[in-house]
């Protein structure tokens, strides 16, 4: 909250204190707001008794009772001093109730994303779309369900193998050679008792079978391998529905996120796939050829639920503030070396899809 020129007018019978996520410490004549970037503030050459007044504003404090303690510990400078503290938005006029369910992710997304108390709120109303419940979409889903999403959908023709337990998580011995997406809803509501999961038990064949879900939710994640065709579906059902998406998945050894599809703002999936001049490019199309028929992919667990984390910290993202990191870029995790990279994608003007 920006204060206004006459802001102590205004916001006399508002409280204030500390935002609860930034701790305070002092050391010789530092004092320390938050412990990292960019969050953290080092304020050199603290006046005497700042320290003391972030202290005061631990709790609950009105304007007039910050302005008189300011007064008491720092002098002149007081009324100048709460001001900028107002503005940085360390001091703010919301308390989280800790004992709620959602406190600690209400404290982390206020830090990240300044959305204050109502955070859980926000997203009790919105609706996610996992095309896609395996060794990713499974480990989404939990995030989602346990951070308070109101609806999951979950789409996916599979049973559950034996195989998948080794990074499925959401799903137990007993749930063997039964529906995936049965199991998931299940186990979820274990997880998040009264999360709404609309379950699709089928696989996707075509844009026709997307559309519906496209336009009911707020995102869709796309984590589904086969048809091969799903990420090129998805790409159109997106751009007609306005829904955006991302995809999420892995080469080999390494763990790939995104693009964020965000139809009319970013670039879409066949643009990388489009030159200059309007012609397909071969190299990089959505659907390849694959002569080796004893193909299979390998999966690794911890490798999955990395994925799965970064996709759904870009879901949150997106329904908190309407934006990613990943808008128009592919963030890619090398297992091996532990390293990341971006790959940026850009619009093209030529592209069949989105133009």
């Amino acid at each position: 909250m920006v204060p206004t020129p006459n802001w102590r007018q205004e916001l006399a019978a508002t409280t204030y204190s500390l935002k609860q996520s930034l701790p305070v410490v002092t050391t010789d004549t530092s004092v320390h707001i938050g412990l990292a970037p960019p969050n953290a503030i080092e304020i050199e050459d603290a006046p005497d008794g700042l320290a003391e007044l972030l202290g005061f504003a631990s709790q609950p404090r009105t304007l007039d009772e910050l302005g008189n303690e300011a007064q008491l510990l720092l002098g002149e400078s007081s009324g100048q001093i709460v001001e900028e503290l107002i503005d940085a938005e360390i001091l703010v006029p919301y308390r989280i109730d800790l004992s709620g369910q959602y406190s600690r992710h209400d404290l982390y997304f206020a830090l990240a994303h300044g959305t204050g108390p109502g955070a859980s709120d926000l997203l009790r109303a919105r609706t996610v779309a996992l095309i896609g419940v395996g060794g990713i979409g499974t480990n989404v889903a939990m995030q989602l369900a346990t951070a308070g999403v109101g609806s999951i959908v979950l789409v996916d023709g599979d049973s559950v193998e034996e195989s998948n337990l080794t990074r499925q998580y959401l799903f137990t011995a007993q749930d063997v050679g039964k529906s995936k997406i049965e199991a998931a809803a299940k186990n979820l509501s274990l997880r998040a008792p009264g999360i709404n999961t609309i379950e699709v038990p089928s696989m996707i064949s075509g844009v026709d079978d997307l559309l519906p879900i496209f336009h009911d939710s707020d995102f869709v994640v796309v984590s589904a391998d086969t048809p091969q065709e799903v990420l090129e579906w998805s790409n159109e059902a997106s751009i007609i529905s306005g829904t955006p998406f991302t995809c999420a998945g892995y080469q080999d050894t390494r763990g790939v996120v995104g693009p964020v599809v965000r139809p009319g703002e970013t670039p879409c999936l066949l643009c990388a796939a489009t030159d200059n001049d309007g012609r397909t490019n071969s190299t990089a199309s959505l659907t390849t050829t694959n002569f080796n028929s004893a193909y299979q992919a390998p999966s690794f667990g911890p490798l999955n639920s990395i994925v799965a984390s970064i996709a759904a910290m870009e879901v949150f993202r997106y329904l908190l503030t309407g934006s990613t990191q990943l808008d128009g870029r592919r963030l890619v995790f090398d297992s091996l070396e532990l390293s990341s990279e971006f790959e940026d994608f850009a619009r093209n003007i030529h592209c069949a899809a989105c133009t």
